[in-house]
């Protein structure tokens, strides 16, 4: 019914020469009519759960569990696999499941290309057991949702990156993020 009423606000709007009235209206309306488009076809139910799911983002386990709901719900749902994956990866740390959610929905939306975190995650994924832990410390300590630049403990920071270098002395952007905390 939303996607509805933003078309005829639009048409009318439109036919009237009243739109868009300004830039944010025509960006907001255009957004809102794709963003509703995408859900057609899918049960509601699952949407709800991805909503939810969305609101939860700061309760990263809750959110997974949301999204896996919707998911089941409906197979196809890509976007549930896009913010799951956003979740496995920066809040979870769990590579392996953030790469396959990923890959899922590449799949699934035929459209997209998201080669930059696929090929990062499989770099990761690669690197021995020890970089995987101390990179993991870092993504924890940046992705911390009370994180304060101004009080960072850049010695912290440093210790992992070098951590990262002394297992995976190959693995160059170990060294340019610890050159940037120095």
């Amino acid at each position: 019914e939303a996607l509805a009423d933003y078309e005829t606000y639009r048409e009318l709007a439109i036919e009237a020469g009243d739109y868009p009235s300004d830039a944010y209206d025509e960006y907001n309306v255009d957004y809102q009519i794709e963003n509703l488009s995408a859900y057609i076809g899918i049960d509601p139910q699952a949407v709800a759960l991805y909503q939810q799911a969305i609101d939860l983002y700061d309760e990263p386990e809750e959110s997974v569990s949301l999204y896996t709901q919707a998911i089941e719900l409906a197979p196809d749902f890509a976007d549930a696999y896009l913010q799951r994956a956003y979740i496995y990866e920066y809040s979870l740390m769990d590579w392996e499941r953030a790469l396959a959610d990923y890959r899922k929905y590449e799949e699934i939306d035929g459209e997209s290309d998201l080669s930059s975190s696929t090929n990062r995650l499989e770099e990761l994924i690669a690197l021995p057991e020890d970089a995987q832990t101390c990179l993991k410390a870092v993504d924890a300590y940046y992705y911390d949702y009370d994180y304060d630049y101004d009080t960072a403990d850049d010695h912290f920071v440093i210790q992992q990156y070098t951590c990262v270098i002394d297992s995976a002395p190959d693995y160059a952007p170990a060294y340019l993020s610890r050159a940037e905390e120095y």
